[in-house]
């Protein structure tokens, strides 16, 4: 009955498998160089106080955490994120220096991107889900990479210094073989797949 439908609908997705094995646990993220991590800061879009903060350290320095996976392919990769202090998160990769992403969290839309097919949805209560989608060309991407941008036009992975305060707003990261996105699947420890 969803969007003031007054007759029932069935929502189907496709079988799709979410290749990442901590989709809420950040803590498994590399700081790649410069962050730090508030778990359980505020109310993520589960409706539970169990989102993260990331926050900009003081050296001038790329302000990133890093993920390490395996896949290739159509790669969809995708992630709650709320604005704190700053309100722009940028996406790149490890193997493709020119790939990157830039979602407005302020105003909900996209900022400077090369590479990639982005797109931002609004998840409610300031959350926005950011995508992205790439063909890995290379025989596997090794890295995901979420980053804290000072503009919506920043360039990749641009130095700068924070106070190690300030930040953004993670929660529930996402990774499919495909060209679009599904709904959010939860991981705790291993990945899942999804029936259709």
């Amino acid at each position: 009955y969803s969007g003031g439908a007054s007759c029932p609908a069935l929502l189907l997705e496709p079988s799709r498998q979410q290749l990442l094995q901590y989709s809420e646990y950040f803590g498994t993220w590399t700081n790649d160089t410069n962050t730090s991590l508030t778990a359980n800061a505020i109310k993520s879009p589960s409706g539970f106080a169990d989102a993260y903060k990331m926050r900009a350290g003081t050296a001038t320095a790329r302000q990133a955490r890093t993920l390490s996976v395996a896949a290739t392919g159509n790669l969809v990769f995708s992630i709650y994120a709320k604005k704190g202090e700053y309100s722009v998160l940028q996406f790149t990769d490890a193997v493709d220096g020119n790939l990157y992403a830039n979602f407005d969290l302020e105003n909900g839309v996209l900022g400077n991107n090369n590479n990639c097919t982005p797109s931002i949805e609004n998840a409610g209560d300031g959350w926005y889900r950011c995508v992205i989608y790439w063909n890995a060309t290379q025989p596997t991407i090794n890295k995901v990479r979420i980053s804290i941008a000072e503009s919506k036009t920043q360039a990749r992975l641009v130095n700068f210094a924070g106070n190690g305060t300030d930040g953004i707003y993670i929660y529930g990261a996402q990774l499919e073989t495909a060209t679009y996105p599904t709904s959010y699947i939860p991981t705790y420890g291993v990945s899942q797949t999804r029936a259709n």
